[in-house]
């Protein structure tokens, strides 16, 4: 049923058994429709195009992942083309100069750590981080929460180099337990659309970033921030976009909109959205939905766990805790590079993050193929370098 809908990466790709949906999923063939009719409306419209995008378009994106997440405010959602311009825009709401304090963890994605890493330079910056793999880290983390002076709290929703994942309940437990004043921001780009994810009480407290390049399916180019609604934050890092409704009024100070525009940033490519509105229409018409994806996901997971000669190499087979993808630690980046070019040769595409070997699972992905890999693992040629 689902390698059906992905059938123009399939035939493109005939021998080679993807296993990095969570660095780049196949696209569900629709894309291809969505991409001509974003073609076709700038190619009719010209100028007028801007008409439907902003009117219709993005508005349709914000339905969609208002409907995906449970949210009551789809107009609280901003957008950028890659979360690390939503995430800047939000760190310049703290005033430059005065002393700010950040608590996040050791496994945070590379676009957040090095920006982070950069602002504690400045001797007005702390940052505190907490070991993201270590066994108490839910009960460390809520500690150095409840001990305040937290101006940002910086977390990922799923750890990209391990793929644990922490649960919402947990992130509401972390949310309640914070200051007021203190801002709280979620990375969910690898929870978004794969696992079930229920923001209807946190939407007003907390910033869910997340995008449409990995499990959402439609590729680069469109990224959003939830925005709580009753947010006044005026971001130092603005664009023209963030405020449509004073551009022609002389005013003493900025303006900003009053919904999730005041994050929006200035012109850009709107054609992923066109991706994301028609993979994401089609699959709600067809009844599919994230919880759906989830379960079909776990079941390849499980075979693929199931006497894996390498089980217990895997940071977490607890899938009820696991992200999309399994991370094999083999010790250090080098031996991840080898093990990833023994796999490449045997036409089967993982990636890698330091000592972490990802294999990660999409819907196009078949049983045998799960098997073949498992296979693969238990040979002499694999095993070697262990």
């Amino acid at each position: 049923m689902y390698q059906s809908l992905y059938q123009e990466f399939l035939s493109a790709n005939p021998y080679l058994i993807h296993m990095a949906a969570h660095s780049h999923h196949y696209w569900p063939d629709v894309v291809k429709d969505a991409i001509l009719a974003s073609y076709e409306d700038s190619r009719k419209l010209a100028d007028l195009k801007w008409d439907k995008i902003l009117g219709e378009v993005v508005p349709t994106s914000q339905s969609l992942i208002a409907k995906i997440l449970n949210l009551s405010h789809p107009e609280q959602i901003a957008f950028a083309s890659n979360t690390h311009e939503l995430l800047a825009r939000l760190l310049s709401c703290f005033d430059p100069c005065a002393k700010l304090s950040i608590l996040t963890t050791d496994s945070e994605f590379h676009s957040a750590n090095r920006q982070i890493k950069r602002l504690e330079e400045l001797e007005n910056v702390r940052v505190t981080r907490i070991e993201a793999n270590s066994a108490d880290f839910e009960e460390r983390f809520l500690k150095a929460i409840q001990s305040g002076g937290h101006d940002f709290i910086f977390l990922s929703q799923v750890f990209f180099n391990t793929g644990k994942a922490i649960s919402v309940e947990t992130i509401d437990k972390f949310v309640q337990a914070k200051d007021d004043k203190t801002i709280f921001c979620l990375d969910g780009y690898h929870g978004f659309c794969a696992i079930p994810t229920e923001l209807s009480r946190l939407e007003d407290k907390i910033f869910y970033l997340a995008g449409s390049y990995k499990y959402a399916q439609a590729g680069e180019g469109m990224c959003f921030m939830t925005i709580p609604k009753e947010c006044k934050l005026r971001p130092l890092n603005t664009g023209w976009f963030a405020s449509f409704a004073t551009l022609e009024k002389e005013q003493d100070t900025v303006a900003y909109a009053e919904d999730g525009w005041r994050f929006a940033g200035s012109t850009r490519d709107f054609s992923a959205h066109y991706r994301f509105n028609f993979v994401w229409e089609q699959f709600f018409k067809m009844g599919i939905d994230v919880p759906m994806i989830h379960n079909a996901i776990q079941e390849l997971q499980s075979e693929f766990l199931e006497g894996n000669t390498h089980a217990d190499r895997f940071t977490n087979i607890d899938l009820s805790t696991q992200g999309h993808f399994l991370s094999l630690k083999t010790g250090s980046a080098e031996i991840s590079g080898k093990l990833h070019d023994e796999l490449r040769r045997d036409s089967i595409l993982t990636d890698y993050r330091g000592e972490y070997l990802r294999f990660g699972f999409g819907l196009y992905l078949s049983s045998e193929q799960v098997r073949k890999v498992k296979a693969h693992m238990s040979t002499e040629g694999f095993s070697n370098f262990f």
